[in-house]
């Protein structure tokens, strides 16, 4: 089963089953490897889906074990060629705190070129109170990219349109709708409320969600 991050954990990306891995199993996998090390199991992430789930386990365990050495590996490799391996640095960069290189990161992630990355880095800024990462999510209402490493299958609008709505409890025509034509039907008003609000929101740390 796939890993899941659930709101309380860094966001609502990656569906199904979540990963628990205690200090005990942190201190048997890794015993005295240096932190050195994250950046090759990073590097190693591999593109088979089947192999997925042992490696998001390890990266599960270096979180818990050594989070400032995971992340900075981790915004090294978002300069990496394999979209497997920016796909796991990525997934890191949600399950660490922000910081400045790491927020810089995620920015960056915004104007990728593939889908998949976007909403990763849109959704993990957003959970952080960063509003300029709600405009990247409105623009995937429309999208049908496949996403990566969701059980069951998802595309981005899904991801998109479920993220909008817990991070600002606004419905704008999301709320009941069940099928890409009516998400992305949703899109226009999205994109107003944007240019309306956007200037205006603030995150209520309570409600982890932006208002005005």
């Amino acid at each position: 089963m796939n890993p899941v991050i659930d709101r309380r954990q860094a966001a609502w990306f990656l569906v199904a089953g979540a990963l628990a891995t205690g200090s005990l199993a942190c201190q048997t996998l890794f015993g005295g490897r240096p932190p050195a090390e994250a950046s090759a199991t990073l590097a190693a992430f591999p593109a088979d889906p089947a192999l997925a789930p042992d490696a998001f386990s390890e990266l599960e365990a270096w979180v818990a074990s050594d989070p400032d050495g995971i992340q900075q590996a981790a915004v090294a490799q978002l300069d990496n060629e394999d979209s497997a391996v920016r796909f796991a640095a990525l997934y890191v960069l949600s399950r660490t705190p922000l910081t400045t290189p790491s927020e810089r990161a995620l920015h960056q992630s915004l104007s990728s070129t593939l889908a998949d990355e976007r909403l990763l880095a849109a959704e993990t800024l957003g959970l952080h109170g960063r509003a300029d990462a709600l405009p990247v999510l409105i623009d995937l209402l429309d999208s049908q990219a496949p996403l990566a490493h969701r059980d069951p299958p998802m595309q981005a609008w899904q991801a998109a349109s479920f993220a909008l709505i817990q991070l600002t409890e606004e419905d704008l025509g999301l709320l009941g709708a069940e099928s890409f034509e009516a998400v992305a039907a949703a899109k226009p008003a999205w994109q107003a409320w944007w240019r309306e609000a956007g200037g205006e929101l603030s995150w209520d740390t309570g409600l982890e969600a932006f208002v005005r």
